[in-house]
């Protein structure tokens, strides 16, 4: 008897694409895997951004506010997605303006109700570091502490000292409902970091805390592109 055209598609077991892909031979799978990774690595951001880009355009009429908020999301992306030099580091100073737009928009989240302090001093514009490493103890302070106290604010520093040391300094008041625990996933990925790129003794990093606050200083050298 003469099968009829996609019967025998109809009489395949209904699995999911992702049961069909585990049972292709080893290095096919691994190349299917592979593509549809790479696929989605090159389509996804620049989807995003390009929509963040038509939001904002659409926003200008709108809000100023608005607009500038979408604005520095974009560039919060853009600059997240960006490939870094050879030996893996970023400029410094582009760092600290991923920073910067970082708090912007948390300010605009909170409206402005968000207090915490910058203090940043690099002479040099040729300096490089570590990528994300500053940002992530940022966002460390954003996700955990308390910075709804106008008199007691956070405060960041980072600045370059003449004995060509990077230094970073923090303080801020504890979130009581966050367990002790919760930290210290950001900062282990920072001491990771810093061990990876300086060696065991290339580097300085302290975390004290009381009752009330966390301090955190880290101390790397300088490095030029």
């Amino acid at each position: 008897m003469q099968q009829r055209p996609f019967e025998s598609l109809r009489q395949l077991p209904n699995k999911s694409l992702n049961e069909h892909v585990s049972e292709l031979p080893g290095r096919k799978r691994r190349q299917s895997e592979s593509e549809s990774a790479l696929l989605r690595s090159q389509i996804t951001p620049h989807f995003l951004y390009n929509t963040l880009n038509f939001f904002y355009a659409k926003s200008l009429r709108l809000s100023d506010e608005l607009a500038d908020g979408i604005m520095k999301l974009s560039e919060i992306m853009h600059y997240s997605l960006r490939k870094h030099d050879a030996e893996g580091l970023a400029i410094l100073n582009e760092e600290l303006d991923h920073i910067h737009n970082v708090l912007d928009l948390a300010r605009f989240r909170f409206s402005d109700k968000l207090y915490l302090e910058t203090d940043f001093d690099i002479f040099d514009n040729n300096l490089k570091t570590i990528p994300f490493l500053f940002i992530t103890l940022v966002e460390n302070i954003l996700k955990h502490g308390d910075l709804s106290d106008g008199n007691y604010p956070a405060k960041v520093s980072i600045k370059q000292s003449d004995d060509n040391t990077i230094c970073y300094a923090s303080t801020n008041k504890k979130r009581r409902s966050i367990a002790e625990k919760t930290t210290s996933v950001g900062l282990a990925y920072v001491a990771s970091q810093l061990k990876d790129t300086f060696g065991n003794n290339g580097y300085r990093m302290t975390v004290v805390e009381d009752e009330q606050q966390y301090f955190i200083t880290v101390s790397l050298p300088v490095v030029k592109r």
